[in-house]
């Protein structure tokens, strides 16, 4: 759905231009401005961390997290990226915080601390 949108209803980063002329007049879409969470970090073992990881999917979700990407670096299979979209950045926050987090990467092999960053679209 598109709509004329004035700057003073709407702030400029909720607003991106369409391409379409519209005889001088801007229409505009609204954007849902998407938050992901980025995870990286080194495991000792790829089978043994699928396992823990795949156990604790409820969990996730019930934290505002959903999986869109695991992936693992060409060169070295113990070597995990995670994608997720994140719903509520403080309830993620919490659950990838909490001390039962660290318990369960312990748990899953997880070697060192995991990389994370909160990214927006």
């Amino acid at each position: 759905m598109t709509w004329t949108c004035p700057e003073a209803v709407d702030p400029p980063e909720t607003r991106r231009p369409l391409v379409r002329d519209t005889g001088g007049r801007r229409n505009y879409k609204r954007i849902e401005v998407m938050t992901y969470l980025f995870c990286k970090h080194k495991v000792a073992e790829y089978a043994r961390w699928r396992r823990v990881f795949d156990s604790h999917a409820e969990a996730q979700h019930e934290s505002g997290l959903h999986v869109l990407h695991v992936l693992r670096a060409a060169d070295d299979p113990n070597l995990i990226v995670m994608l997720f979209r994140v719903d509520d950045v403080a309830k993620a926050r919490a659950f990838t915080e909490a001390p039962s987090a660290r318990e369960t990467g312990d748990e899953a092999g997880v070697i060192g601390p995991a990389e994370m960053f909160y990214l927006n679209d």
